[in-house]
């Protein structure tokens, strides 16, 4: 440095540290990521690693030194190499895979690969895989429809001898979902023992034939399919059963669209599968997911999340069987039931959860049900399900209860049955507490009180707690209605909290914070108003951060939140659902 004016003198660029030139080449090859993978694919099985190296081969060139740090450094190197973006180039060269540069000290080491195959006879592909595939860890393969038409037998990649392979991903990629293709079974590579922690099925319609000794290691399944334009394209439950099997590590499983089993016999189907360490499921849609999950041993601490489409009495009797073995207690239970469809194209939709007790105040195990009537139905139909589904464990008896949507005046009519044992009560969304919007909160008789016997009393004899959103002070007066007849029967409510936007002027705010507390207190011990009530009694508070963190969400696995912006991935961006949930209309 100079003295005079302390300014640095400059440096060859050639004498930074390697560290430092490490660091610096690891962020040039991250500034183009290939697509190889969708985003949603990507999130749900796992963060991959590939990147586009070849950008390193100008830096490499710039001089000896740079030279060797770059090639001296695998990790660099362990990535996709001129990967381009295309789709189905049978006709030009569609075979892409990396390998490291010839020379490389490191390219001996692990690698991450993606390849293109619309046909397993290309002779670049079967030399590649056989001189490279006891160094891949990491493998995408996009089938193509061509490429899935040429499969014969019961081999599909078993030129490779995967020994180091850890993360699997098949797309299938340009496959028409009305082509009627018939679901098939293959053998993944050679018989040697893998060590895979992720395995990704997507839209490719086959199962590989695995053995558990082949799968101790997989901790990450996820299995999805379109619709192939028949049913017979779908992986029956017998099949799925017998490869969830297989899997006793499994921390995490995604499965969508299933059919029922091919056979009944016990001798091909497991009557239970234990999954022990099993933390995240989500299954849909329809009867045949229900089907799937009524087989599953699965851990208290497991979240659970069942899609299916309202279609009759039977697929609900499918459903009440499926989830009633699964049990918390206390219990906490949130429904909501959105009649105008956010975000859903208009479909009628039901979200029934229920989460378990912890120690740090974050549910252990949880069950969330999404009830659709994407084809036929209407409100019966839906309360119908309703009933049947929170009359059974793990609804029936909770202790603390969410309703919100937008009809919650229709929904706390219909969830009775999971009322009787509730100490807690949060009325979200709610315009009105007359006896026609909120009749279960008001005892048979609520006029006078004389003449009440025990019997007469109204359903929520353990209420205590009762947390409102009012949208306006126009339900105040109703809302101290159903408090004096709750208290005249010898039901008071002990504490009432009223979650109520305020005027931003200071005399307004406490003029109606005044207002609410002297409409109410006469018949509750204690009365608490503000407007962060909302946030504070949240229901995405009480749902483990497995349902909400944005490193836990995507597009398989959506937040167990609704009134909330998300990207299309499914990941929670920002909680910003309180005017929609708490304090918008409501029928």
């Amino acid at each position: 440095m100079s003295a005079d004016n302390e300014q640095p003198e400059p440096a060859p660029i050639q004498i930074l540290p390697s560290e430092l030139l490490v660091h610096i080449f690891s962020l040039v090859t991250s500034l183009d990521k290939p697509n190889v993978l969708d985003a949603f694919v990507a999130d749900a099985s796992g963060p991959y690693t590939i990147k586009v190296t070849s950008r390193l081969l100008p830096l490499a060139a710039v001089c000896k030194d740079w030279r060797n740090v770059a090639f001296a450094t695998p990790a660099l190197w362990s990535s996709v190499s001129a990967v381009r973006d295309s789709y189905n180039q049978e006709g030009n060269a569609p075979i892409h895979v990396s390998r490291l540069p010839p020379g490389c000290p490191g390219e001996h080491t692990s690698l991450e690969v993606y390849a293109e195959v619309p046909t397993l006879d290309d002779t670049v592909y079967k030399e590649f895989f056989k001189a490279h595939g006891h160094q891949i860890e990491e493998l995408v393969v996009r089938v193509y429809d061509a490429g899935y038409h040429t499969m014969t037998g019961d081999t599909l990649l078993t030129t490779v001898s995967p020994r180091r392979l850890k993360r699997l991903v098949l797309l299938g990629s340009g496959i028409l979902p009305m082509t009627n293709y018939t679901f098939a079974e293959r053998r993944l590579f050679d018989p040697a023992a893998l060590q895979l922690t992720s395995l990704t099925l997507h839209n490719v319609p086959l199962l590989p034939t695995l053995h558990v000794e082949r799968c101790a290691f997989l901790t990450r399944f996820v299995l999805a399919h379109g619709y192939f334009g028949s049913p017979e394209a779908l992986p029956p439950v017998d099949k799925v059963l017998r490869i969830l099997a297989c899997m006793p590590a499994l921390r995490e499983t995604y499965i969508e669209e299933l059919r029922f089993a091919d056979s009944s016999d016990p001798s091909v189907i497991p009557s239970v599968v234990s999954l022990p360490k099993l933390r995240k499921l989500r299954l849909s849609s329809g009867p045949a997911a229900a089907s799937l999950l009524s087989r599953l041993q699965l851990p208290p601490s497991c979240l659970v999340r069942l899609e299916t489409d309202l279609l009759g009495v039977g697929e609900i009797q499918s459903l009440v069987s499926a989830v009633e073995r699964m049990t918390w207690a206390p219990a906490k239970v949130h429904c909501v039931w959105d009649g105008h469809g956010w975000g859903r194209g208009g479909l009628q939709h039901v979200s029934l959860q229920v989460v378990g007790p912890s120690s740090d105040g974050h549910g252990e195990g949880g069950l969330r049900v999404d009830l659709y009537c994407r084809t036929v139905g209407g409100d019966e139909d839906l309360v119908q399900a309703m009933r049947a589904t929170l009359s059974k464990t793990p609804f029936a008896g909770a202790e603390e209860v969410w309703l919100s949507g937008t009809k919650t005046g229709v929904l706390l009519d219909a969830v009775g049955p999971v009322l009787g044992e509730a100490r807690a009560l949060h009325l979200l969304n709610l315009n009105s507490f007359s006896t026609r919007m909120a009749g279960p909160l008001w005892p048979p008789r609520h006029a006078g009180g004389d003449g009440l016997d025990d019997a007469e009393i109204g359903g929520l004899p353990r209420l205590r707690t009762l947390h409102v959103c009012l949208r306006d002070k126009h339900g105040l007066s109703s809302l101290a209605g159903v408090l004096q007849a709750l208290a005249v029967t010898g039901q008071p409510i002990v504490h009432l909290v009223v979650s109520y936007r305020l005027p931003k002027d200071e005399g307004l705010a406490a003029s109606d914070v005044q207002e609410i507390r002297t409409a109410t207190e006469a018949h509750v011990q204690e009365v608490t108003i503000g407007e962060d009530m909302y946030d504070r009694h949240a229901w995405w508070k009480v749902v483990p951060p497995d349902c909400t963190a944005l490193d836990e969400t995507h597009a398989f696995w959506p937040a167990w939140v609704e009134g909330i912006v998300q990207s299309p991935s499914g990941k929670l961006d920002t909680l910003s659902g309180r005017q929609e949930v708490a304090f918008g209309t409501s029928d």
